[in-house]
């Protein structure tokens, strides 16, 4: 039986975090991690972005986005 178990979290993107890099994204996006790190998340999973095809014109913005959040 598995016993390890992993505080997680939705973290969710919306409309206007492609608006990144914009200071004020970059600033909403850092008050999700603090918040994030004071509930001690161990493990967050991305929703807001359904990876399709329509979405290719955004995929660059979109990784970028993703790895700024990681790096927060």
């Amino acid at each position: 039986m598995r016993t390890n178990h992993y505080r997680t979290i939705s973290h969710w993107f919306n409309w206007e975090e492609l608006d990144f890099p914009n200071p004020g994204v970059e600033e909403r996006i850092r008050q999700k991690v603090a918040a994030a790190a004071a509930a001690k998340v161990e493990l967050a999973v991305v929703f807001g972005f359904h990876f399709r095809w329509d979405y290719v014109y955004n995929f660059d913005l979109v990784h970028k986005l993703i790895e700024f959040t990681v790096n927060e």
